[in-house]
């Protein structure tokens, strides 16, 4: 219930420059989680775990997601790319 699954963004159409924002507002602990299983983030990335407020900015080229911007309320660093 807590997962997101980013879609291919060459197989959804999405064009070059397009940004989304994930934003986990959830501050209970309970990690939620973005899955890039479809195409990984910056070709590395599987996943994205939120275990704190924060928001990660992201853009593609058309063929791949990249992350632009990041915020960890924490400060602890519990927004995790993995």
């Amino acid at each position: 219930g807590n997962a997101i699954t980013m879609p291919d963004p060459a197989a959804a159409g999405l064009a070059p420059g397009q940004e989304w924002i994930i934003v986990n507002v959830d501050g209970s602990g309970v990690p939620g989680l973005v899955d890039f299983s479809a195409s990984p983030l910056a070709g590395a990335f599987a996943a994205i775990s939120f275990a704190a407020i924060g928001a990660v900015t992201l853009t593609t080229d058309g063929v791949n997601w990249y992350p632009t911007s990041m915020v960890d309320t924490s400060g602890g660093g519990r927004v995790q790319f993995l």
